[in-house]
């Protein structure tokens, strides 16, 4: 959606398709954010929260009820846990 690489107004007036696929995204130490199409939702949840798991960050699901899947503590179950308060105290 943004940066160096972001499609211009061109490409996408071109090809409606690309509107689609366009993601914005940031990793932190501790954190990943995605923003992308609803069309994709499934593929990129599963290919956020799998990456996530494996190297131990956070994956926030605001714009899914504000669930918040956590790393577990080293020697702890690997499954991610849904934060016990929403996302931004909803």
């Amino acid at each position: 959606m943004n940066g160096p690489d972001s499609p211009t107004c061109a490409e996408i007036d071109e090809d409606s398709d690309v509107e689609s696929r366009v993601a914005d995204y940031t990793i932190g130490t501790r954190l990943v954010y995605g923003a992308f199409a609803w069309s994709q939702e499934a593929q990129v949840r599963s290919l956020f929260t799998a990456l996530a798991s494996k190297h131990g960050v956070a994956v926030a699901l605001v714009s899914d009820g504000g669930e918040i899947l956590r790393p577990s503590a080293p020697g702890a179950d690997k499954s991610a846990k849904p934060a016990r308060k929403r996302f931004w105290g909803r």
